[in-house]
């Protein structure tokens, strides 16, 4: 595997919902998958999911319309397929997928909270994640980009685990990304000209 990168094995996966992209009173998932070993998305249905709030947790509640995160309709600016829940001050949401037997997992993949442009502030930014009560994400969490507020692409995210540990730290510590190098989540190329067709432009493909 590559370095930092790991395929681990378990059963419940728990996803903490550490702050949106800006706004202060809601926040918000479209859906969910979780990729296994072999990199095909794991069937979910309502029952192998739920988000508690650290408030509801002491009621012994959850968070409603959960649901909507696993009905794979993904794609899409209808929030009757998203999940939306208030925030308030001091309130963590952590997102639990558990699953039937324990499982050999590599990802999960997230598609962003997409109603409009506008709305995508209510989409979550950063998660942790953690494998039966082992965090595998980053040490500052994964950085979840902001949903386009359309469907002109397939807007999903694919989240690598990662092995949380002081060895991967150090790894990382001792080789320091250059800041010279760009960095995004979208890159937009504008194709300007051909080699002399006045009709059609095209390539063959992009790495």
């Amino acid at each position: 595997h590559s370095a930092g990168t790991a395929q681990l094995t378990g059963q419940v996966l728990s996803v903490v919902l550490a702050a949106t992209w800006g706004d202060p009173q809601y926040l918000g998932l479209t859906g969910v998958e979780v990729v296994d070993a072999s990199g095909q998305s794991l069937p979910l249905s309502p029952q192998h999911i739920e988000v508690v709030t650290s408030e509801l947790a002491e009621a012994g509640g959850n968070c409603g319309g959960v649901d909507r995160l696993v009905d794979r309709v993904n794609v899409t600016t209808d929030d009757q397929h998203m999940w939306l829940a208030p925030l308030s001050p001091g309130t963590q949401h952590t997102l639990t997928l558990t699953l039937d037997t324990p499982t050999a997992l590599s990802a999960l993949r997230v598609w962003n909270y997409n109603k409009s442009a506008e709305n995508t502030y209510r989409g979550v930014k950063i998660i942790h994640v953690f494998l039966d009560g082992t965090e595998i994400s980053p040490g500052g969490g994964f950085l979840l980009r902001r949903a386009p507020g359309n469907v002109h692409y397939n807007f999903a995210q694919l989240l690598l685990f990662q092995l949380s540990s002081s060895e991967t730290a150090d790894q990382a510590g001792s080789q320091p990304a250059p800041d010279t190098l760009p960095r995004g989540f979208v890159y937009q190329l504008q194709l300007h000209s051909t080699w002399g067709d006045p009709y059609y432009i095209g390539l063959n493909g992009l790495e």
